[in-house]
């Protein structure tokens, strides 16, 4: 099945995860979907401020 999400792995220290695991009950979420919904608000205010950010290809990152 064809899927519109990336996978990727994150390393976070103990006590972030705890701090997030916390929230994302809180919220009635999971983890996942915390991660997603603070990485989506964290990108809105990024674009409010400096407008929208480089988009590019999958796998290829735009230079600074």
């Amino acid at each position: 099945m064809k899927t519109d999400r990336v996978t990727f792995q994150v390393r976070l220290p103990n006590e972030l995860h705890a701090k997030l695991r916390a929230v994302a009950k809180r919220e009635l979420r999971s983890k996942n979907g915390e991660i997603e919904y603070m990485i989506t608000r964290y990108i809105e205010e990024y674009e409010r401020l400096h407008g929208e950010p480089i988009s590019s290809p999958y796998g290829k990152e735009p230079n600074p």
